[in-house]
């Protein structure tokens, strides 16, 4: 009896990419609905990557402007725009934020003319697209089954480590399309090796890597993997030829690799100079050992200068993943029906699944979600029971350099996406076999993309995220209209425990108002066309200037929160003007925040108190002109299933 699939195959034919990306489509409204009816002002994120998500934007708004700002300069020169852009993410070393930036985020944002949050969410729905269309298309050639194709497609789109980096923020870390591809053609070099599967390979192994520089370096332990499992086995066959003939393959697929990804890496082997002196690319150096939960997480590691280039190894610990089997069973079970056909390409797939696994679970071992120390396991004699990934930390090049062990789980994806399409084709055509039985293979289709699209979401905490409205005051939008000048955000972020908030939401209303504020790291937007240059490494001059002629106008503005008496006058009015300042802010939110930091008794009281004495003070003053105040939350982004306290946000112009 024939398949529904073989039967209107002649007919499907011309319609079926179409329909496949209608259909996955479909899968995304019903999986992350209602987020995916209302991608125009709603963004999906988890609770501890709000913050994140606000300097992201910031990072984002930078380096859009950076790319129009080269893609003006003449002579055009690819090598400073990647250079800078590089330098302005401040991610070492990263070469996807460029990537990101040049081929997704600058086309809709620029040219379509999209804003935020909907560009953002589109870039989302590209990458699950493409993940779909990697997915189905690689198990339908090896597995020369259409359903099974379009269920490895789905699984895909809605795969826990997909939906983790959405929670976190990290769409671009969740582009698995060319990864698949690389695999997949380096799975045929195995078979046949031809230049043609040469090129391909080494095509996506160079794209992938552009775009997320680690999983290059998955990659190529991928492909070394597979060389010596190939080695071993025509070893035994004893066609030692055949090895030779792989080899040389493989050369084609490092030389392209090489062409490709040479422009993005050269910057990292070189140093700017800097007002502060000499940077050095590389932050974090290689074989050292990494500290123990204890060191990193005690209450002053942060906050000890010489620990500051530390920061990012907290984030090893806070971002593994806990002991527990992160894929659902019911998946797994179909890893099993693989072994019915024992075959090398299946022990290979099951090895690299629990090496990536296995190295996601980080450091040392971890029972529970939480992000300090009290997730971790405790031997009875208080210590810490390390894990492989230490020895990988202090001995594998560039490992040291990854802080989120759990992108680990990337590879594992992969690894089981081809395993769950060897597994279901056994299923699939057991029952195809026995003719009357045929409805249970479509059955069972319709049961597994229903339990993917609706169920997988909420399997592991790590990839549960929250429904969020975005509430931006609309008078940054005014602002934004405003000619080019200057804001005060008050309080004024410093390096105070607890206020890093405080520089994340103020970067991120930049991005929207354009204008320079006091403490930004960039000069904001005098023109349409930026110079290009070293804009984003453009520290608080003004700040200092003003500190350094003992301004006490800046002075009150660095202390309000806490009380202080006003003791300008409009000598300090006007040297603030004359930098171009014209606009002060103040968030009553900030003041209570900034309250909870100096670990006071009454904080919320303290700082509504404070908030109306500075309003009342600035409403009273003949130098400030009152523009309107307006509701403000403690976050611009609200679950939808929350309920927010609201602040008032208040603006004046500086006469």
């Amino acid at each position: 009896m024939k398949s529904l699939t073989e039967k209107y195959s002649k007919y499907l034919r011309y319609f079926k990419w179409p329909a496949l990306g209608a259909g996955f489509i479909l899968v995304f409204l019903i999986a992350y609905y209602p987020f995916s009816v209302k991608i125009h002002k709603m963004v999906a994120v988890g609770p501890p990557a709000r913050t994140f998500l606000m300097f992201w934007m910031w990072r984002e708004w930078v380096s859009i402007y950076l790319v129009r700002a080269f893609l003006h300069a003449r002579p055009f020169s690819l090598w400073n725009l990647i250079y800078y852009g590089i330098l302005s993410n401040g991610s070492l070393p990263e070469t996807g934020n460029v990537s990101d930036i040049l081929f997704i985020s600058y086309p809709l944002k620029q040219w379509l003319s999209l804003s935020f949050p909907l560009y953002y969410n589109i870039k989302f729905i590209i990458i699950l697209l493409f993940n779909s269309f990697a997915g189905y298309f690689v198990i339908r050639r090896i597995t020369k089954r259409e359903d099974v194709g379009v269920i490895c497609g789905v699984f895909m789109a809605v795969n826990p480590f997909l939906v983790m980096m959405l929670a976190k923020a990290r769409l671009r870390a969740g582009i698995l399309g060319f990864a698949i591809l690389c695999i997949y053609y380096l799975y045929e070099l195995t078979q046949k090796p031809d230049i043609k599967k040469a090129v391909l390979c080494g095509l996506f192994l160079g794209l992938s890597s552009i775009f997320y520089a680690f999983y290059g370096i998955f990659l190529i332990w991928t492909i070394a993997l597979v060389f010596i499992g190939k080695a071993v086995i025509e070893l035994f066959r004893k066609k030692p030829v055949e090895i030779w003939r792989f080899f040389k393959m493989l050369i084609v697929v490092f030389v392209l690799f090489a062409i490709i990804v040479l422009p993005w890496m050269a910057p990292y082997f070189t140093s700017v100079k800097k007002e502060s002196g000499e940077y050095q690319a590389f932050g974090v150096k290689f074989f050292r050992d990494l500290p123990t939960p204890e060191e990193i997480f005690a209450p002053d590691f942060l906050y000890n200068p010489e620990n500051r280039h530390l920061h990012p190894l907290r984030l090893i610990m806070m971002e593994q993943m806990p002991l527990r089997f992160y894929f659902p069973v019911f998946f797994s079970l179909f890893v099993l029906f693989a072994f019915f056909k024992p075959r090398p390409l299946v022990f290979l797939l099951i090895f690299i699944f629990l090496l990536f696994y296995i190295l996601s679970l980080g450091p040392y071992l971890k029972l529970s979600e939480n992000f300090d120390i009290q997730g971790f396991y405790r031997t009875q004699d208080g210590g810490f029971v390390p894990l492989p990934y230490l020895l990988f930390f202090k001995y594998v090049p560039f490992i040291s350099r990854l802080h989120h062990p759990d992108h680990f789980l990337s590879f594992s994806s992969i690894a089981l996406l081809f395993l769950v399409g060897l597994g279901l084709t056994i299923v699939f055509n057991f029952f195809q076999k026995r003719g009357k039985l045929v409805f249970i293979n479509y059955a069972l289709l319709i049961a597994l993309v229903a339990y993917l699209a609706v169920g997988m979401r909420w399997y592991h905490p790590r990839t549960r995220y929250q429904i969020c409205n975005i509430e931006i005051p609309g008078q940054y939008y005014t602002l934004a209209k405003e000619p080019f000048c200057g804001i005060y955000e008050v309080p004024i972020p410093d390096f105070t425990p607890g206020m890093e908030e405080v520089y994340d939401r103020t970067e991120f209303y930049q991005s929207i108002h354009g204008k320079k504020y006091i403490q930004s790291r960039h000069p904001g937007l005098a023109s349409k066309i930026p110079k290009p240059g070293g804009q984003p490494w453009m520290f608080p001059r003004d700040f200092d200037e003003l500190r350094k002629a003992n301004n006490r106008f800046q002075q009150y503005l660095l202390k309000c929160h806490e009380g202080k008496i006003p003791e300008y006058g409009g000598k300090d009015i006007e040297q603030v003007k004359k930098l171009g300042y014209k606009y002060v802010i103040l968030h009553e939110s900030e003041f209570e925040r900034a309250s909870r930091a100096k670990n006071r008794g009454n904080e919320e009281q303290e700082a509504f108190n404070y908030y109306k004495e500075t309003k009342k003070h600035f409403m009273n003053s003949r130098y400030f002109e009152f523009m309107g105040d307006e509701i403000e939350y403690s976050t611009n982004f609200i679950p939808v299933e929350e309920i927010f306290p609201d602040y008032e946000m208040s603006v004046f112009r500086i006469k």
